[in-house]
């Protein structure tokens, strides 16, 4: 828990200034990364004098492990990002792999799936159109054989 609190007591519907209304808080999360798929929520509860409450740029830190640095087994890029109507997933395997592609939305619910099957030791581009997906920032997961990769997209 942070206290957060930076505007005082504010009696009418509450709107951050640009710079005036904002604090920065850190914390240190090193036992959440212990395991897979870790989710963050953020849980406000009100109170007989709160209004709105702002997150803005919300960073996650961290220091990449030798392991991570080392394993070049696999590259995965999404070309263009941003885009607006399609974009080219480029995933790049030094040998064959069973590959599973997904898209995510922010809340984490699978939106699309991509592709689902064995790729040979090369570079492939996947084809992702926009169709029905809304402007928004989205996840590409790549499941190469045990290993997961994800990549930001953005849809202008």
């Amino acid at each position: 828990k942070a206290n957060l609190i930076k505007a005082g007591q504010v009696n009418s519907f509450y709107k951050p200034a640009p710079n005036d209304d904002w604090t920065t808080a850190s914390f240190n999360l090193n036992s959440a990364f212990a395991s897979a798929n870790v989710r963050f929520r953020f849980r406000y509860t009100s109170g007989t004098l709160t209004n709105n409450f702002f997150i803005d740029d919300f960073n996650i830190d961290g220091v990449v492990s030798v392991d991570e640095l080392e394993n070049n087994s696999y590259w995965l890029d999404v070309i263009p990002n941003p885009f607006q109507e399609e974009a080219l997933i480029n995933l790049k395997v030094s040998k064959t792999e069973k590959v599973m592609i997904d898209l995510f939305d922010i809340t984490g619910r699978l939106v699309l799936s991509i592709f689902n099957g064995s790729q040979t030791e090369n570079s492939v581009n996947y084809k992702l159109e926009r169709q029905n997906l809304k402007h928004g920032v989205y996840i590409i997961r790549a499941q190469i054989g045990d290993q997961s990769s994800f990549k930001k997209v953005v849809i202008d």
